[in-house]
């Protein structure tokens, strides 16, 4: 490798991988720096860079470029992100990937570095742009490469290498923030709890709701058909047993991996939803009709002591006496199998039954 240019922020992530760079291709960096009005100073980037050893370094305002060539044509031609929504910081990474390409050519550069993670699109986003622009270019991406796997990872890695960390870098952030001239995003950590309302320090080219005219009004979404989080904790656990207990017989030449684990994961929903959304009566459901005193109840108790005799004449001996131990007197299902000395596997199951019988009529 001659010659590296890196997309630099000047932030941690950044600084650590020009470090990483050094270390790992022994050529020089080059940074480069777009100014793309994310609104932060960007003085400090250059003594960030320069104090790190690099030569070579260009901040460039593309503003005006940015605006001109990418936002305004996204507006115009209406483009939506997958049909949903319109692009906001993703919009930018073309110019800078671009730029970037350009700049590598100046200085005789035959590698790009970018410092985009693996949960996002931001790599692909990246490196079509650099393709795009040289079909030829070498593309380092460390995040692909290194060991590092958290933040504190870097935070070691900076502090052993002289890396200035800001203070306020220590720990973990509470949640993380992209931006340029059209746009900012934050997400991550304390924003991904629906329940939780977002902190006033989130707001940073907006005010508070709570700052605003008026009194918010909360309100409460629920859905029909979705899952309460324990019964997605349960169905996620039931999933992930199956496919560990049926990973030896996946057969590779008949169908992908995602393919075998969605159609697990699909038939596990499918079962769940057939379980769950039955509407059922336990025996506690049965005793509140039957001894429920309040007068508006009265009708429908009536009605489920006729419904329990209507049953009565339809079941034998042995289900008569579970019906009257179970739901008049209260007993067990432990308690009804010591008294009728039969298997409590027996109980449970003619109790079921008789549920179902009760149900159907009601």
């Amino acid at each position: 490798m001659k010659k590296i240019v890196l997309a630099y922020s000047g932030g941690l992530d950044t600084s650590v991988i020009l470090k990483w760079l050094q270390n790992e291709y022994k050529c020089p960096v080059v940074t480069f720096t777009a100014d793309i009005g994310q609104g932060e100073e960007l003085a400090p980037v250059e003594i960030k860079a320069k104090n790190l050893g690099v030569k070579e370094i260009f901040i460039e305002d593309l503003q005006e470029d940015f605006v001109k060539n990418y936002v305004f044509p996204m507006f115009r031609a209406n483009t939506l992100y997958e049909g949903n929504y319109q692009l906001g910081t993703a919009i930018a990474r073309p110019l800078i990937a671009k730029r970037q390409i350009e700049i590598a050519k100046e200085v005789g550069a035959d590698a790009v570095a970018h410092g985009a993670t693996g949960k996002g699109n931001d790599q692909v986003r990246f490196e079509l742009g650099y393709y795009a622009n040289d079909p030829n270019i070498k593309v380092i991406a460390p995040w692909r490469d290194w060991d590092f796997v958290s933040r504190n990872d870097l935070i070691d890695f900076a502090e052993k290498n002289q890396i200035s960390v800001s203070k306020n870098k220590i720990g973990e952030p509470p949640f993380s923030t992209d931006a340029n001239l059209l746009h900012t995003s934050s997400e991550g950590k304390i924003l991904e709890d629906p329940w939780v309302e977002a902190p006033d320090y989130v707001y940073t080219r907006t005010s508070d709701i709570t700052d605003t005219p008026g009194k918010p009004e909360i309100i409460t979404i629920e859905y029909q058909n979705g899952l309460a989080n324990e019964s997605a904790e349960e169905l996620t656990q039931e999933v992930m047993s199956t496919i560990w207990a049926k990973s030896d017989k996946y057969d590779p030449s008949k169908s992908a991996v995602s393919t075998w684990v969605y159609t697990i994961a699909r038939n596990k929903k499918i079962d769940f939803y057939r379980k769950n959304t039955k509407t059922k009566i336990n025996e506690e459901d049965i005793r509140d009709f039957l001894y429920n005193d309040s007068e508006s109840d009265k009708l429908t108790r009536d009605e489920i002591k006729d419904q329990v005799n209507r049953i009565n004449e339809e079941l034998n001996d042995d289900q008569r006496k579970i019906i009257k131990m179970n739901f008049f007197e209260s007993k067990s299902h432990k308690k009804i199998a010591q008294e009728l000395e039969i298997p409590l596997g027996t109980v449970k199951s003619r109790i079921r039954h008789i549920l179902t019988k009760l149900q159907r009529i009601i």
